[in-house]
């Protein structure tokens, strides 16, 4: 779970068994799957920023 200013805005789980990496963003609500940690950890970034320069 990731959050700025308190805020939850995404979350991401290890799927072991698929060895993906399952990435929620909470505004706007999106879901996505991926295979590699480093393109989660963009989408961390991305979603964070966006969150922080809205205000």
């Amino acid at each position: 779970m990731f959050e700025q200013f308190g805020v939850p805005v995404c979350e991401v789980t290890y799927v072991r068994a698929s060895d993906e990496f399952i990435f929620v963003r909470f505004r706007p609500q999106e879901r996505f799957c991926f295979d590699s940690i480093d393109l989660a950890a963009i989408e961390i970034y991305d979603s964070l920023y966006e969150l922080r320069h809205t205000f």
